[in-house]
């Protein structure tokens, strides 16, 4: 679970004070490179990001947003822990500190949090930040806002997942090396999945009905759309490198006074 370094289930009773203040940044973000997305997301996540495929063979596949071009390299967090203006900013991470987690014995979601949050405060003893639950146990107008928005996403994760699968049990998604070009060289991309085009177009008519009845095709074009965006990934790339590689001029002399 990137970003959650001490998951704890939220407690209604042991929690009761808890408070949430406003995330100062997203630096929690700043070191990875892809992020789980719901379909439902691409029509705003394509104009940005590379929308992969990722799975394994035999598996479940599901989908990702590509941030960056290195494992640790997330070029939309800037130096100063903002997310680029702008730019769309994925529901994966726009739910930390919480997330829903599914016990072992399959009974109802839980939701969970990060002990280790900087803005969030069990135990409320530093009275900053909205209240999670009420004096009398209930979840707060927050807290209630938090579970619609932490279940929808866990269902278009889901659905997400079903198309994704659906789509490799067709055939339709295939490994691809990428390569790219910038000025301050080539980056590439090792085993992808994407959409085949080609595969796409020899589909019978009776599978292409299919996938437009379940709204899969659009999200198969938003996909293919989204792919030139790799490109914009390597531009930007070498962008902050030249920009941090800029050298330090020392300020002029003063005249003395």
């Amino acid at each position: 679970m990137i970003f959650y370094q001490e998951p704890v289930l939220l407690d209604r009773d042991a929690h009761r004070h808890a408070r949430l203040a406003d995330a100062p940044d997203v630096r929690f973000a700043a070191n990875s490179n892809s992020f789980l997305l719901a379909a439902q997301e691409c029509v705003d996540a394509m104009r940005d990001y590379p929308l992969l495929f990722v799975g394994q063979l035999g598996g479940a596949f599901t989908m990702a947003a590509l941030t960056g071009l290195k494992t640790d390299q997330n070029l939309f967090v800037k130096p100063d822990g903002q997310w680029f203006e702008g730019a769309y900013l994925p529901a994966f991470v726009r739910r930390y500190p919480f997330v829903l987690v599914e016990p072992r014995d399959g009974t109802e979601l839980q939701i969970a949090v990060d002990r280790k949050c900087a803005w969030l405060d069990l135990s409320g003893a530093g009275g900053v930040g909205e209240r999670l639950f009420t004096d009398g146990g209930h979840n707060s107008a927050s807290m209630d806002e938090f579970a619609v928005f932490l279940t929808r996403f866990h269902r278009g994760m889901q659905e997400t997942r079903e198309f994704a699968t659906e789509l490799h049990r067709q055939g339709l998604l295939v490994k691809r090396f990428i390569k790219v070009k910038g000025p301050a060289g080539s980056s590439s991309l090792d085993d992808i999945w994407v959409v085949s085009e080609e595969a796409l177009r020899a589909l019978d008519a009776a599978a292409t009905k299919a996938l437009t009845d379940k709204g899969y095709m659009a999200w198969i074009h938003l996909h293919l759309a989204s792919l030139s965006n790799i490109q914009r990934l390597a531009d930007l790339s070498d962008l902050l490198l030249s920009a941090r590689a800029l050298p330090i001029i020392p300020e002029a002399p003063r005249p003395a006074k």
